[in-house]
């Protein structure tokens, strides 16, 4: 294999495009992913690995928080890294990588989640040195849903109470509508999620976001 060096991604199509077309792809490694999270006061970095910086072979999306009083800083790609991560070269050369931005950028750990199990390649790596356990921040598991069947049949194949939950909701008056976005119907529907949602937090006992991050 030719060598691989490190470079970071500053082009939004391309970097888009590696991660749509990467495996152990995942939407949270997509640019607008990091532009969303920013609000939250995350700052990302792409970095990759590869023969030409045109051309990644495996890469992370980083998003980096600076804790407060401590002076260090903290990394985490979530639901990655990308890429072809089953081949211990290019996974040995990301990990370099991730260990020069975590020098020049002050990051004291980097956290992964990648769409990868025990069984996989990557899975298994990753419960290896240097790696080690952590609590997690994603669901462990992406549920996969068909809806071509029809409605009886999707209802047919949910549990009893499941099913119970679904009728009980349509009784109460429940209703999904779709609302095209930059209308005044999508405005007064986000407001009114908001409202539900702040009201859950105050009772809930956490911090509501600022509407502005449900509109980006």
């Amino acid at each position: 294999m030719p060598e691989l060096s490190a470079f970071r991604v500053t082009d939004r199509d391309a970097w888009n495009d590696f991660v749509e077309h990467a495996s152990y792809r995942s939407f949270p490694q997509l640019w607008e992913w990091g532009e969303l999270r920013e609000l939250s006061g995350w700052r990302p970095v792409r970095v990759a690995v590869g023969e030409r910086a045109d051309l990644p072979r495996a890469g992370a999306q980083v998003l980096i928080r600076k804790v407060p009083l401590l002076g260090f800083r903290l990394g985490y790609a979530p639901r990655g890294p990308v890429g072809e991560l089953n081949d211990p070269t290019i996974r040995s050369a990301l990990i370099v990588a991730l260990r020069d931005l975590a020098r020049t950028d002050a990051i004291a750990t980097v956290k992964v989640d990648p769409e990868a199990t025990a069984d996989h390649p990557l899975g298994a790596a990753l419960l290896a040195s240097p790696w080690r356990p952590a609590a997690r921040v994603q669901p462990p598991r992406t549920r996969v849903i068909s809806l071509a069947p029809d409605e009886a049949a999707l209802l047919a194949a949910m549990r009893q109470k499941h099913r119970q939950y679904v009728h009980k909701a349509e009784r109460e008056g429940v209703r999904v509508e779709q609302v095209a976005p930059s209308t005044a119907d999508a405005t007064t529907a986000l407001a009114e999620f908001y409202r539900i949602y702040r009201d859950t937090a105050e009772r809930a006992g956490f911090v509501a976001r600022l509407p502005s991050y449900y509109e980006r």
